[in-house]
This record gives structure tokens, C-alpha cells and sequence, in this order.
């Protein structure tokens, strides 16, 4: 379902991209009031004037003869240049023909036309594409689209008699030019000024804007008129050639146009801003429907930093109309850039990807960053999303930097790329089967297609001479090479558009070609070698990545978890600081259960070599004197194993207000948790809170929730547990199962319940299972043993499923998976045991706890030392109460019977 809403969402992201491009210029760039005047024949440009003879020449055999020429201001303020046209008039039916330069002049449509018959109420227009007179005041339009100017004009005045038939009154009007001109500056103000009325245009700093709703709907008016059109041309292609000579200035001159409004709709900083917002959104909304919204949230930022780096360096070497959109499967930085140097563009592509991986390291290596849950997340994310970017294939970064340093300027040997990376990018679709990376092959194969249709053309383009060309002859030129080509003037203003922007770029020279791979090759290894260097491979476990072999050049050493390994490294001629440095790894490293005496005697040496060697004010030292308080503790979980000397010399650094301090008061706590200690960890909190540990603040929370219940102090208890679930600092389930058993010891079945499904539709952290679990026990303290049923085995359901994904991770270590399913099994046992006993059935609850014990040998989980565990704790639950009942119950009955 969620690859479907991503299809859907993607396929109206390519519908709409159309339409935007009409939508963004008319939405950012300022209108300008026509202001028509006469002119001479001799004041239109030289590039313009064959075409509007061309267009006389057509329409004289209509009955039209020339009344005058005109000039006016663009309907884009931001062009500066005067539009001409010329007026034809014909006498018989009072008709005025108006023949301009269009935006889109090729063989079909070699210029615009747009009939006009003026009345004393109305004026009526006939257009083919192109034309904004729908926005005139008492204007009724027709947009007729036949190749016939004949045609056209038959239909129009078909047209204006059907609508002047019951009207005798609105009589057709004939103008002296400079009243034609003055009447159509006047209706042309009027226009603006009942836009503006309408809410369609605003007045901002002295310029007329379009509102976003007269932007979209007269975008959407022209890019529908232009479907009807291309449905109407396309099989008029074969009438495409060949083109008339006087067409090429046409089209150089409508290319000149289209890029002073292109370039003026991409100068609007705020507006930038705007589609960057609507973009991030768009993006957020597909990929958390997609994934989930969590993902979605961490991904935005890592894309946007991405990108980022891309624009910053863009802006470092004088790149222009640099912006950030995102895209339903990723984010893009486009800026302009003309002779820009390939190790500068090289620069500019290892921009986006280095930053990141550069981070993704920090937030993996940083003490005060890494046990955040979301720290080695966010790490793996940057790394991974950062290094496939740097893979050598457009149109990744490690492709561009591929082509900028070796195939640009070649087309064949880019074609030839270009189609390799294609292939690589469908392989791995295949293969990973993922939506986002299937969507990118697909867009690339469409892409390829163009590539392969257009490689005679771009060869032909790339063969010009451009070394001292001025920019408008140079386009002029290649509007002349294409002139013989079958194409449509929209797929030869972008075939010269993008081969302007390749030639531009200046070919790499060899010391630029070593200096970019070189900086490519840095860009992929540097970063792992550093990390490798300065942490022993421990960066890898932060991340969750594979663990290397033994061999000491990979990025992880198994033999880091042996004492053994880091003996050898002690034994090498080390400072003082580094040696200590040694220890402290090797303290993080040993698996302290395996090798416990050798992981004692490290701790007892790095201390007394840091005391030798004044380290007191290391930064790792407040945390091995935690390590030393912390490790008899953890063995033997008795408080009176406490070495109080080394607590007060922790409690002396920064004043007792260290991180370590906190945390050895949690531990502590969490070992034996009493009401006198309430004050001890309300001061934790205090820490944790001033460095900005989420994490610790919220299980510090938590173990002062279940001091207050201990107390009986239920109504701040409750209070406590609402207040860290209602802020973003929860981290794990705790405060959910928490707050669902105070309810069921303050007997509260019904509000338990409540919030249980409360927290299911709300998808909370605690997981499904465990919430199926609960709801089930409330239904059990309840005795309502059906219902109670019915949750245990839809909690085994859940549960199930969710550790069929878990062992997807693990299928190449059989061993562990079996585990976790007979972890799982006996889970789900104990669940069936309690609900057996509460129904009466004894035997079947005995049955059940014999089979329990058969998991004391299997997966070594012995339901005696659990229950013996739970029966310690103060102030049992009611739903731990009913379970040690149930236990001593029937295990005497089984005692019994044996005897």
C-alpha cells in the first residue's frame, strides 16, 4: 500500500512539473503594463521583421492589409526589451490582426497571431497559444488551434457573429492607429487593475505580482492551451522541414526571451525559500508514507545538509541562480555556471557527500553524542547515504566527478558512461528491490532513451566552434545546425539550452584530471583511514556496521574483545597520555562477562597508573573511576560492595555536577531503589538535563516515577510518567508500561485499558506486543478471561511478526536465531501459564510450567530465578502479585503431587 502511495505521489509529481514550469515564472516575476506605441517598419529589429512579413504575406489573401506596427513592454517586467509587432486590419468585417514573435516559432507556428474585433462593450479575441487577452476586462476569447491561418480566421469570425446575433446594438469598431494604440493601453490597464480587484494580482514595492491563485490559474490555463496544441502537431512533424531561412533569428531572439524570464524567475530569494519549504514538505509527506514519519525526520536534515554543500561551494566559485528543491525520491542543488574549471566543479560535487561523512563520524566517535538512541542512527544514515553518493555513477556525485575530470566534452565516451551507470543503477534495483532506488532506474532509463534519441544532435552541436564566439551568434549557430532537423522549437531551446551549459565548461587538462581523482580517491578513503587510526576499529561497533577479521588493517579486530590483544598494545613504547588512552579502550572493548579477572586487574592498573601519573584531569577519568565503583556492583548487585572513597573523589569533579556522577547515581539507584534516594536522582536529572542528555534524563525520570510509587505517592507518580510521555524525550517503553501498571495497582482496570488502546492507535515507542500484553493483563485482573485471551494471542501474533523482521538481520547465525525464538516461545508460555491458573485450570497451568522448565537447558532462562527476582522487589503490582501467587500455587501442587 505505502509503495502505491509513493508511485501515486511521485506520478502527480511529474503531471504538476509541467505546469510549474509556467506556474513559477508567472508566480515570481513582476508584471509590467503593455504601454503599446506606434512604430516604423525600420525600428523592428532586424531578427523579427522577416517573420512579421512572412506573417503579411499570409494574411493578404484574407482581405488584410497592414494599418501599422507596434511596440510594447513584455508582459514579464523583468524583460526589458520592446516587443514588436504588426497590425493588420480588414476592412469587410472590421477585423484587426495582430502578428508577433511567439515564445515557440518553428515551421509549424513560424509566429503568433491573435484576431481582434473591438465593440462599444466587448472586445473578442482569437488566439492560437500564448496570448494573456483572456485577462482583459469584458474580453471573450477562443483558442483555436488549427495549422490553417484560414482556418483560424473563419472560426473566429464564425465565432463573434454567433455572439453578436441577438445583439444589433454592439456595433464592431474601426480605430485610427494611435487611437487603436491608446484604447489597447487603456483596456491593458483596466485589465490590471480588475486583477487586482479580483485578488489575481497584488501590488508589492510599486510592482504588480500575481497571487498565487492568478499564478496557478494562469498557469494552468497555458500549459492546458499548449497540451491541446502539441495533441493537435504531433503529426505535423514531417511539416517541421525544412524551415524557412528567416525562422533562425525568430527562434535566437524567442531563446533570448525565454531565458530573461527563466533567469529573473530564478533570481527571487524568497520565493527560493518558499519551494524549498513546499518541496521539504512534499518530500517529508511521500517518504514518511513510504517509511515512516521517524525515517522521513531524519532524513530531511541529512539531505538538506547534503545539498547544503553543494550550494555553498556552488556560491565559493561564482556559480549563479543557486537553489534547493526537493523531489519525492531525494533533494537537488542547481546553480549556472559558465567556464567553471573541472577541479573546481570536482570540488563542488565532493561538497555535498565529504560534510556528511565528516559528521556521520563526529555524532559515531563524540562521548557526548553517541549514547543518544538516535545518535548511531543518524551516524550509519550520513555514512551510508554520504558514501553511496561518492559511487562512480551518474548521476550520483562520484559520477560527476567521473565525467567533469574524463568524459565531458566527449560525447560518445559520456553516452557510453552514462550507459553503464544506467545498468548498474537497474542491477541494483533488482536486487535491493527498493522503490526509491527503482524510481531514480526508471527516470534514468527515460533518460537514457533522450540521450541515445539526441547523441546524433549533440555531436553535431559539439562540433561548433565556440572559443570566440559571442553568446547570441553562437546560439544563432546552432539554431542554423538544427535547422534540417524534424524537431519542435521546445526540444531544440532545451537540446541547445543543456549543450550550452556542457560547452561552457572548459576540457579537463591533465594536471586538472590527476588533481580531481585524486581528491575523489581522498574523499573515499581519508575519512576511514583517520577513523581507523584514531579509534581501533571502535567507530564500526558505534554504527552497527560488520564486524572485520582478525587482520589489524580492517576496520574492526575481533580480538579487541580479548585482553590479550591489549596487553600487547601496553607492552609498546607509549606516553603517558596515550597509554591511558589505551586503557580506556580496552576498559570499553573486553567483554567484561568472559574475561571478568582480567577486565578487574585493567581496571585496578589503569587506575593506580593514573594516579601515578597525575591523569586525574583526563577526560576519560571521571568515567574509569565510574567503571571501578560500578564493576563488584555488577557482579554481585549488593550495595555494600560500594567503594565510597572513589564515589566522593567522582563526587569532588566539577563540583558533583560531572555526567559520570549522574550516571553512577542511576546505576546505583536502578541496583537498589529507595525513597531516600529520591533527592540523589532529582539531582541527576538536574545534570542530565544541563548537558542536554535527553536519553539519561528520561530514565532518570522514570527511576524517580518508581521512587514515588514505592512511597505511595501515586498521584505525583502518575504525573511524573504523563509529563515525560507528553515531552519528546521518550527513548524507550518504559514510561508507557510504567504508567499502564500504576493504573492497575491504584485499580484503575478501565483507565488502564483505555490507555492502552490510547497508545496503540498512537503507534508509541512501547511496541505493539507489548501494549496487546497489557490490555491483556488489565482484562486478567479484571477476570475477564476471554478478552484476556484474545490480547495474549494477538500480542504473540505481533510479536511474532516483529521478530521475523529482526531475524532478517541475523540469517547467517542459526544459532541466535533459534534463541530468539525459543526466548520467544517461552514468553508466550509464561502469558498461557498465568491465564491457565486464573481460569481454574490447574493441570494445564502444571503442564505449562513443566514445560517452562525445559527452557533452563535450552536457551538457559530459569523461571525459578525469575520469579525469585520479581518476588524482591517492593511494593509488587497487582499484575507481578497475581504472578508469584500463581507460581507458588502450582509449583507446591507439582512439589505435592511428586511427594
Amino acid at each position: 500500500m505505502h509503495a502505491i502511495i509513493f508511485f501515486l505521489a511521485l506520478y502527480g509529481f511529474f503531471l504538476f512539473l509541467p505546469y510549474w514550469a509556467w506556474i513559477k515564472p508567472v508566480l515570481l516575476i513582476p508584471v509590467s503594463p503593455a504601454n503599446h506605441s506606434l512604430c516604423l517598419q525600420e525600428d523592428v529589429p532586424d531578427c523579427v521583421i522577416e517573420q512579421l512579413i512572412q506573417g503579411i504575406k499570409d494574411s493578404e489573401p484574407l482581405g488584410f492589409h497592414v494599418s501599422h506596427y507596434l511596440k510594447y513592454h513584455e508582459f514579464y517586467a523583468s524583460i526589458n526589451d520592446l516587443k514588436h509587432a504588426v497590425v493588420l486590419f480588414n476592412p469587410e468585417y472590421k477585423c484587426y490582426l495582430v502578428i508577433e514573435n511567439n515564445f515557440q516559432p518553428d515551421a509549424i507556428r513560424p509566429y503568433n497571431t491573435t484576431f481582434q474585433i473591438f465593440t462599444s462593450n466587448t472586445i473578442f479575441c482569437g488566439y492560437y497559444l500564448e496570448n494573456t487577452v483572456f485577462l482583459f476586462p469584458n474580453s471573450q476569447c477562443i483558442s483555436i488551434i488549427e495549422e490553417d491561418i484560414s482556418k483560424r480566421f473563419k472560426s473566429f469570425i464564425s465565432f463573434v457573429n454567433k455572439k453578436l446575433k441577438d445583439k444589433p446594438e454592439q456595433t464592431r469598431l474601426q480605430f485610427e492607429p494611435l487611437e487603436y494604440c491608446q484604447h489597447l493601453s487603456k483596456i491593458n490597464t483596466e485589465s490590471l487593475e480588475n486583477l487586482v480587484e479580483a485578488g489575481l494580482l497584488k501590488s508589492k514595492n510599486k510592482q504588480l505580482r500575481f497571487t498565487i491563485k492568478g499564478a496557478f490559474k494562469f498557469g494552468f490555463r497555458v500549459k492546458n492551451n499548449q497540451g491541446k496544441a502539441t495533441k493537435k502537431e504531433r503529426n505535423l512533424n514531417n511539416k517541421l522541414t525544412p524551415q524557412p531561412s528567416y525562422l533562425i533569428g525568430a527562434q535566437t531572439n524567442a531563446y533570448h526571451r525565454s531565458m530573461q524570464v527563466h533567469n529573473s524567475a530564478s533570481e527571487n530569494t524568497k520565493a527560493k525559500l518558499i519551494i524549498l519549504i513546499l518541496s521539504a514538505f512534499i518530500f517529508f509527506l511521500v517518504f514518511g508514507l513510504l517509511f515512516d514519519f521517524q525515517f522521513a525526520l531524519l532524513l530531511l536534515p541529512i539531505l538538506f545538509l547534503h545539498e547544503l554543500g553543494h550550494l555553498l561551494a556552488m556560491k565559493a566559485f561564482g556559480y549563479r541562480n543557486l537553489q534547493m528543491v526537493f523531489m519525492p525520491f531525494g533533494a537537488l542543488a542547481i546553480g549556472k555556471n559558465e567556464g567553471i574549471s573541472a577541479v573546481k566543479r570536482v570540488v563542488v560535487s565532493l561538497a555535498g557527500p565529504v560534510p556528511g561523512i565528516i559528521l556521520g563520524f563526529y555524532i559515531g566517535l563524540s562521548p557526548s553524542i553517541n549514547h543518544f538512541s538516535w545518535a548511531s542512527e543518524v551516524a550509519f544514515m550520513l555514512i551510508v547515504i554520504n558514501y553511496f553518493n561518492l559511487l562512480p555513477f551518474l548521476p550520483l556525485d562520484g559520477g560527476q566527478v567521473i565525467n567533469h575530470t574524463l568524459f565531458s566534452r566527449y560525447p560518445k565516451s559520456q553516452l557510453a558512461f552514462f550507459t553503464l551507470s544506467v545498468i548498474s543503477f537497474v542491477s541494483f534495483a533488482v536486487y535491493t528491490k527498493d522503490p526509491v532506488i527503482g524510481t531514480i532506474s526508471l527516470f534514468l532509463i527515460l533518460s537514457l532513451f533522450y540521450q541515445f534519441k539526441n547523441f546524433k544532435i549533440y555531436s553535431k552541436l559539439n562540433k561548433i566552434d565556440n572559443t570566440k564566439e559571442e553568446s547570441e551568434k553562437l546560439i544563432d549557430k546552432m539554431f542554423s545546425q538544427l535547422a534540417d532537423e524534424p524537431m519542435r522549437y521546445r526540444q531544440k531551446f532545451y537540446t541547445i539550452f543543456s549543450n550550452l551549459n556542457i560547452i561552457s565548461m572548459p576540457k579537463a587538462k591533465l594536471y586538472e584530471i590527476l588533481i580531481g581523482l585524486l581528491l575523489y580517491i581522498s574523499a573515499l578513503y581519508a575519512p576511514i583511514y583517520v577513523i581507523n587510526q584514531y579509534t581501533d576499529g571502535s567507530m564500526w561497533i558505534t554504527l552497527g556496521f560488520k564486524k572485520g577479521n582478525s587482520n589489524e588493517s580492517n576496520a574492526f579486530d575481533e580480538r579487541q574483545y580479548e585482553p590479550e590483544y591489549w596487553r600487547n598494545k601496553l607492552a609498546e613504547n607509549l606516553s603517558n597520555s596515550k597509554r591511558f588512552d589505551v586503557y580506556i579502550k580496552a576498559i570499553r572493548f573486553i567483554d567484561s562477562e568472559k574475561y571478568d579477572k582480567a577486565y578487574e586487574k585493567l581496571l585496578n592498573e589503569a587506575l593506580i597508573y593514573a594516579k601515578q601519573n597525575n591523569l586525574n584531569t583526563h577526560k576519560d577519568y571521571p568515567e574509569l573511576l565510574k567503571r571501578n565503583i560500578m564493576f563488584l556492583l555488577w557482579k554481585s548487585e549488593d550495595i555494600k560492595q560500594i567503594n565510597q572513597a572513589l564515589v566522593d573523589e567522582l563526587k569532588q569533579i566539577q563540583n558533583g555536577e560531572s555526567v559520570q556522577y549522574a550516571r553512577l547515581i542511576l546505576d546505583l539507584t536502578y541496583l537498589q531503589i529507595d525513597e531516600d534516594k529520591l533527592n540523589e536522582i532529582e539531582k541527576a536529572i538536574s545534570i542530565f538535563k544541563k548537558s542536554g542528555d535527553e536519553y539519561l534524563m528520561s530514565k532518570a525520570t522514570q527511576v524517580k516515577a518508581i521512587i514515588h510509587i514505592q512511597k505511595q505517592e501515586y498521584q505525583i507518580a502518575g504525573l511524573t510518567l504523563l509529563g515525560l510521555l507528553d515531552s519528546k524525550e521518550l527513548y524507550d517503553f518504559s514510561s508507557e508500561s510504567l504508567l499502564i501498571e500504576l493504573y492497575q495497582t491504584t485499580n484503575q482496570l478501565t483507565k488502564a485499558k483505555h490507555t492502552c488502546l490510547d497508545f496503540i492507535e498512537e503507534e508509541r515507542k512501547f511496541g505493539k506486543s507489548g501494549l496487546l500484553e497489557s490490555c491483556a493483563w488489565t482484562e486478567l485482573l479484571n477476570k475477564d478471561f476471554i478478552q484476556a485471551e484474545n490480547y495474549f494471542n494477538d500480542a504473540a501474533k505481533s510479536n511474532k511478526k516483529d521478530l521475523l523482521n529482526t531475524i532478517d538481520n541475523y540469517l547467517n547465525d542459526q544459532e541466535l536465531i533459534d534463541k530468539m525464538l525459543a526466548y520467544q516461545k517461552f514468553n508466550e508460555d509464561k502469558n498461557l501459564f498465568i491465564l491457565e491458573w486464573s481460569k481454574g485450570n490447574a493441570n494445564k497451568a502444571a503442564e505449562i510450567l513443566k514445560r517452562m522448565d525445559a527452557f533452563k537447558e535450552t536457551i538457559k532462562v530459569d523461571i525459578d530465578e525469575q520469579m525469585e527476582y520479581t518476588r524482591k522487589s517492593k511494593n509488587l503490582s497487582p499484575k507481578y502479585t497475581l504472578m508469584i501467587k500463581a507460581y507458588d500455587e502450582i509449583r507446591n501442587s507439582i512439589k505435592n503431587h511428586r511427594d
